[in-house]
C-alpha cells in the first residue's frame, strides 16, 4: 500500500515537471498574441529552461495556426521571425575566496586573496516571436492551420 503511494506521488511530481501548454502568465512560459492589423498578428511563445529552441518553435507554430483558425481563416505565412535566446538576470554567486602564499625565485613572499566567483547566468530559455499574416486561401509558401494542428496535435501538451 505504502509503495502505491509512493508510485502516485513520483508520477505526480514528474507530471508536474513537465513542459505544458496554455497561455503565458506573468513570469511564466506559454503563448500570447497582439493583434497588429485585421488579418497580421505577433505571436508569442515564451519557453522555459527544459525548453530547447525547437521546442519552442513548435509551440509557436502550433499556437500561429490557433490563432489563424480561430480568426476564421485556414492558412498563415511568416512574415518576420523575432525570436532570441533570452538570459535571465544575472546574479553573482556566494564568493568563493581563497588566501594563497607564494614564494618567488628571488625568495620574496607574496600573500594574496584570490576570487572565483562572478556573474553566472541564473535562467536561460528560447522566446519565439513571428508576425503572421492570415490568409482565407492558401499562397505561395503559407501554412495550413488546420492541417499543422491535426498533424501535431500529440507533440504539443495541453
Amino acid at each position: 500500500m505504502k509503495q502505491t503511494y509512493l508510485i502516485i506521488i513520483f508520477f505526480y511530481f514528474l507530471n508536474g515537471c513537465a513542459s505544458t501548454y496554455g497561455p503565458a502568465t506573468e513570469g511564466s512560459s506559454g503563448h500570447s498574441e497582439y493583434k497588429i492589423k485585421e488579418n497580421i498578428f505577433q505571436v508569442t511563445f515564451k519557453g522555459n529552461s527544459r525548453q530547447s529552441r525547437d521546442d519552442v518553435r513548435m509551440r509557436l507554430i502550433y499556437r500561429c495556426s490557433e490563432v489563424t483558425v480561430q480568426n476564421g481563416f485556414s492558412h498563415f505565412i511568416l512574415l518576420k521571425d523575432d525570436s532570441y535566446k533570452h538570459i535571465g538576470k544575472r546574479e553573482f554567486g556566494n564568493s568563493d575566496l581563497s588566501f594563497e602564499t607564494t614564494t618567488t625565485m628571488s625568495g620574496g613572499i607574496n600573500n594574496r586573496v584570490k576570487s572565483n566567483f562572478g556573474a553566472q547566468d541564473s535562467d536561460a530559455y528560447f522566446v519565439g516571436i513571428f508576425t503572421i499574416k492570415i490568409l482565407k486561401n492558401p499562397e505561395n509558401m503559407s501554412i495550413s492551420a488546420l492541417s499543422f494542428l491535426k498533424s501535431n496535435s500529440q507533440i504539443v501538451k495541453k
